[in-house]
């Protein structure tokens, strides 16, 4: 099975309705249909045709209604078409480099992992001993 799931990271619902997700092969781009919304932390899943992807390596392209890159894999293939597939190693966690994405077993609509945000508290203490 050949699909693309999209993670909404943000606080709120993102109409993607009109975007596009286009790999290497551009004539099998997919226009994400009208109407559709994905929930705040939520994720959406795509399939399109067979063979969708090629499996020898190639990026995958999210782009929105004006033509703008929202997101983009980097190079990758897949030759076992096994039960796994690319995928971000943390939900959500994009730093536009190649160790952001790992092969693993799928996990649709599943979680790959939440960043936990820790709050730092910085405090001295002054004592006078006299």
């Amino acid at each position: 099975m050949e699909f693309v799931e999209l993670y909404n990271p943000t606080q709120q619902d993102i109409d993607i309705s009109g975007w596009k997700i286009s790999p290497s092969a551009s004539w099998k781009t997919f226009v994400i249909p009208e109407n559709t919304i994905i929930d705040s932390k939520d994720f959406v899943i795509f399939t399109y045709v067979n063979y969708w992807f090629k499996d020898f390596g190639e990026t995958v392209t999210l782009s929105d209604t004006t033509g703008n890159l929202i997101d983009e894999t980097p190079l990758i293939e897949d030759l076992e078409n096994d039960n796994f597939s690319w995928q971000r190693t943390t939900d959500g966690f994009d730093t536009d480099s190649a160790s952001d994405w790992e092969l693993k077993r799928m996990t649709p609509k599943s979680s790959n992992g939440k960043l936990v945000e820790i709050e730092e508290s910085v405090f001295s203490l002054f004592a006078t001993l006299g």
